[in-house]
Parts: structure tokens; sequence; C-alpha cells
């Protein structure tokens, strides 16, 4: 924990519009406008929870985040360096700094492969030459989240559900990134397998200090995981404070709502 808090990511007044083609005699639908003036910053340490319901924006701002879209207006300055102006190579450079995960992660991932291997290749990624070192970070990674020996050694078509996420957990720490995005971690697992993943990445959040930016439609589980909270709708923010305060004395009706259904939903699970 001796690193200073230094701001890992900010995002200033960011504005991104999806134009439709021109239909029929020059006629064109409305403009659609998923991000307008969405500004926020975050330090080492600290996690952010982004909510909001279908249609608010959240992917959008996530792919604007991670650089794989550039915004219309406005500036991500991620590690003191603004994302859209890197070339090629830096953005190589940044990858293991940046990391990303969702609860489809695993579907990217080679079924064939051990867990193993599966880590070893997302730490391969960052250019680390030491062949010991290397050994040691992805046997450390794997334990960090569970997986001992004897299941590090077996193909992920054979391994649990959760033993699936966490073996896409290890591969995303193993590079002992800056900032990890996530994105709708807990959608459409069981409730169980909720609640211990989300406890896993908490836990090593804490150890290895890192930042999170954690996407969510449920306002009660990113209250519960997150510092602070950033409420969208129609792609602007409409409230922003601690986790505590926007969960226990929200200021706007939309926080009101989605506070509503996330406790719903949950009394039902």
């Amino acid at each position: 924990m001796g690193r200073s808090r230094d701001t890992v990511l900010r995002v200033d007044r960011v504005g991104q519009s999806f134009r439709p083609a021109i239909r029929g005699w020059f006629r064109a639908a409305p403009e659609l406008r998923p991000l307008n003036d969405v500004s926020f910053s975050i330090k080492d340490g600290e996690s952010l929870g982004i909510v909001g319901a279908g249609g608010a924006g959240k992917s959008t701002l996530l792919r604007v985040l991670l650089g794989l879209e550039d915004p219309e207006v406005g500036h991500v300055t991620f590690m003191g360096q603004e994302v859209a102006t890197l070339t090629k190579a830096q953005r190589r450079r940044f990858g293991p700094n940046l990391r990303y995960l969702s609860c489809e992660t695993i579907d990217f991932l080679s079924r064939r492969k051990t867990a193993y291997a599966i880590v070893a290749a997302a730490l391969a990624r960052t250019g680390l030459k030491d062949k010991a070192l290397k050994q040691a970070r992805v046997i450390e990674a794997l334990r960090l989240v569970g997986i001992g020996h004897a299941d590090s050694e077996r193909r992920l078509a054979t391994l649990s559900q959760i033993q699936c996420q966490k073996v896409a957990l290890a591969a995303t720490i193993v590079t002992r990134p800056r900032l990890v995005v996530v994105d709708e971690l807990a959608y459409g697992m069981d409730v169980s397998v909720q609640a211990q993943m989300l406890n896993l990445l908490l836990e090593i959040q804490d150890l290895l200090d890192m930042s999170l930016v954690m996407s969510s439609s449920n306002l009660s589980v990113a209250g519960s995981l997150c510092d602070h909270l950033l409420v969208l709708k129609a792609g602007e923010v409409v409230e922003t404070g601690s986790a505590h305060q926007v969960t226990n004395q929200p200021s706007h009706s939309h926080t009101y709502q989605l506070l509503s259904q996330s406790r719903a939903s949950e009394a039902f699970a």
C-alpha cells in the first residue's frame, strides 16, 4: 500500500454520438447521443461504479475508456497520457496496466488449454523474459483466485463455472494492472457464483492496490463494491458521489428508480 494516490484515469467532458445512415430522400432518423459531457476521475486503489439501465451508455463509455473508440469531444487520460493520441505500439505497452474483465471473458479463452497455459499466455504479452519470474507470477495469480496446482493443470473444458471465471480473473490480474475495467461481471451467473466472484474481486483489489471501474445495471451491487458511483441515463450523468451517499440519500429520481429495481430483484433472487 505504499503507492501514492495518483490519479490513474481522468475523463473530461467526453461526448460520443451515433449518426444513423441517411435513408430514402435524404431523410435520417434522429441523432442518438449515447454520451454527453461525461466527466470523472479515479485514483490508485479506488473503485468507481458506473450504473445505468440498458441504453444508458455504459458500454460506449467503457469502449472509450479502453481506447476502442475515440471520443468525438473531450479527453480520456490514463497514467498521464491521452488515450486517443497513443500509437499502436504505445497502446500495446499500456495493455498490461489497463485490463478488461466481464462475465463473457471466459468465452474468448480456449477450452482446450490448461488454466496455467491461459494465465501464462496473458503474462507473455507483457514481454517479461525471466522464465522463473514468469512461472512465479502465474502461480501467484492462480493462488490468489483459489486455483491450486492440480486444477491449474486441467483443461478449461473440465473445470466448473466458478473455476473458469476464476481463471479469467487470474489472467486479468497476472499483469499486475493499475486499472481493471469490469463490465457486468455478475450478469448471468448463479447467485452463489456472483457473490464468490465479486467478493474475490474486492479481496484482490485490496491485495494488489489496483483501481476498478465497474459497469453494472444493479445499483445495490455496485454500491456494495465501489467507493464511488456515477449514475447514467441516456448518456448523461444524473448523479455522482460516494457509494454510501448515492445508495442511502439519492438526489435524482432515476437513481431512486434504479435503487428500487435492484432491491426488488434481490428480494426475488
